[in-house]
């Protein structure tokens, strides 16, 4: 993990570092290797251009990084996280057992109990747009539904969330689901056509929001997009890791988070 203008306080936000530029949007030489590089046994699974430093010990984030980055490579593999939840039979840990960049990916399982799950969170204050969320994630073929990961607008008075945007998957492929309380237009579940094919090859998910936008970018090149007006919420609650009711396995890596606080 790699962040240069968040200091972090687990359980609490995050704030602003001291010397640090902050970035909204992925940088010019954000470039990750073509989808589907990697298959079963093989921990190679992509030439990632945007690190490769071995100064600092990994090959995705730099060390320079002004926005958080976090492949699992570094020790604690945790580092910058606010927390990790398991409940219902899930169970989650780093692995060298399959990544995307080597040699550590989070790994979440899940054992069929209903409600359960097996995730990694991180909680920041609501940001001033735009702001972007990358993440790559391998799933075995899942049966039923299965939420990938989310990203919920919280009031921190009522302890509630008040909007959520969450990637799913199904037998049919990927969906985009936004729902509760939000400044959408399109809300609902949005099924993304032909994006099976890629639920045992790692994948690359982006939720990207502006001012007026809010766009989820899909593996295959498709994007679902819809006007958007901004948050009124105290805080982002941002989630990786499977949640269901089925059994899966999971393997996430090379997260990015660009918000500018």
């Amino acid at each position: 993990m790699r962040v240069c203008f968040w200091s972090v306080v687990f359980g609490a936000v995050l704030v602003a570092g001291p010397g640090c530029a902050a970035i909204a949007s992925l940088p010019d030489d954000y470039t990750l290797a073509a989808d589907g590089a990697a298959a079963d046994g093989d921990t190679d699974g992509g030439d990632d251009t945007l690190g490769d430093d071995a100064a600092c010990g990994h090959s995705f984030c730099p060390c320079d990084a002004s926005y958080f980055c976090s492949d699992f490579d570094e020790d604690p593999p945790n580092a910058g996280w606010t927390k990790a939840t398991v409940d219902n039979g899930g169970y989650s840990t780093f692995t060298t057992d399959f990544s995307y960049s080597p040699p550590r990916s989070f790994y979440g399982t899940l054992n069929g109990s209903v409600n359960g799950h097996a995730r990694l969170n991180k909680d920041v204050p609501v940001p001033t747009f735009p702001a972007s969320i990358h993440f790559a994630v391998v799933i075995r073929t899942p049966t039923g539904t299965l939420q990938l990961g989310s990203v919920a607008t919280v009031d921190v008075s009522k302890g509630t969330s008040t909007c959520t945007v969450s990637i799913d998957a199904r037998a049919d492929g990927y969906h985009a689901n936004i729902y509760g309380t939000c400044p959408v237009t399109s809300g609902g579940d949005h099924p993304i056509a032909n994006t099976a094919r890629y639920f045992d090859n790692f994948a690359q998910l982006t939720v990207d929001f502006t001012a007026t936008t809010l766009t989820v970018a899909f593996p295959n090149g498709n994007v679902f997009s819809t006007p958007f007006s901004g948050l009124t919420a105290d805080r982002i609650s941002i989630n990786i890791g499977p949640s269901s009711d089925n059994p899966l396995r999971a393997y996430y890596d090379n997260v990015v988070l660009m918000l500018q606080l």
